[in-house]
């Protein structure tokens, strides 16, 4: 005979709403197994300064990360590192595929993140199609007398060119509103490391020549072109919800974090997002009404 081990929970996604759930489904002494595909703490890593998880002090990405890490250790939670490629049900159960294997359990919670949009600008296609945009600072390389041009202007692109600026990287940040709308703490650090902000233009078009990527932008009616080696794209995302296409029992289906609503970009907010989620499974799973 053999034996299928069948968990109350799976939990997809080890992000600040994924660790949050969690935690609090092993607080509830559910049998949860927690999936990543890359590190515990998802795209937290990439923050320059993470200041509102739950911590009396700001602290870097990677601390964050190392933070979210130690509680999933110190609490024996089930983690494997694994891509998740599909979702499905059967008779009751779900049944979550990775590479490797299959695992079977009563209910799931998606804490999968967002999928970076890519804005409508004419020729970005092409560029993406060529591998020539990224979407994460972390592993860019510097380039001499060539500025990393990043299109957005939110708390999330003015948080990487910070972290560029701080590696010894030339940035420039270009945001279709008229002045940032960013924390006042993110603000001063930008106007600290005397980052270039290019505010109220409209994106025409972006161009490879060569080995140079050329964007060309309109300002008060003006044309102008700027040239670098590559181009960051930090202009939001929409859920990353392909996993569970096509899934028709959904009773016991969970969606917490970005992968809900995309506005949960505030690490406590997230966190808290995965809590109460694991709250809600919890209630369903013993029976008790809603």
């Amino acid at each position: 005979m053999i034996y299928m081990r069948i968990y109350d929970v799976v939990i997809v996604g080890a992000g600040p709403a994924g660790v949050g759930a969690a935690l609090q489904c092993s607080i509830n002494g559910l049998k949860l197994l927690l999936i990543e595909k890359n590190e515990i703490g998802g795209r937290i890593r990439l923050a320059r300064r993470v200041e509102n998880l739950l911590l009396d002090k700001s602290i870097s990405g990677d601390d964050a990360s190392g933070y979210l890490k130690k509680i999933v250790l110190n609490r024996g939670i089930d983690f494997i590192e694994g891509e998740v490629k599909k979702i499905n049900s059967f008779e009751g159960r779900y049944i979550t595929y990775t590479k490797k294997r299959a695992y079977y359990s009563k209910s799931v919670i998606v804490a999968t993140g967002f999928v970076p949009n890519i804005p409508e600008i004419a020729g970005i296609d092409e560029l993406y199609r060529k591998g020539r945009i990224s979407f994460e600072w972390k592993g860019l390389k510097r380039e001499v007398d060539s500025p990393m041009l990043v299109i957005g202007g939110g708390e999330v692109g003015c948080d990487s060119a910070c972290s560029l600026k701080e590696n010894g990287f030339d940035v420039i940040v270009f945001s279709r509103s008229e002045k940032l709308n960013i924390n006042p703490i993110l603000l001063q650090d930008v106007n600290r490391l005397g980052i270039k902000v290019i505010n109220g233009i409209r994106y025409e078009e972006v161009f490879a020549q060569g080995n140079v990527i050329i964007l060309n932008i309109i300002k008060n009616r003006k044309r102008y072109f700027f040239r670098g080696k590559s181009i960051l794209i930090t202009v939001g995302g929409r859920p990353n919800l392909s996993i569970i296409e096509g899934i028709s029992e959904r009773e016991r289906l969970f969606v917490c974090g970005d992968a809900n609503k995309d506005n949960y970009h505030q690490a406590s907010i997230a966190f808290g997002d995965g809590i109460n989620t694991a709250m809600r499974v919890t209630q369903i799973l013993s029976g008790r009404p809603k």
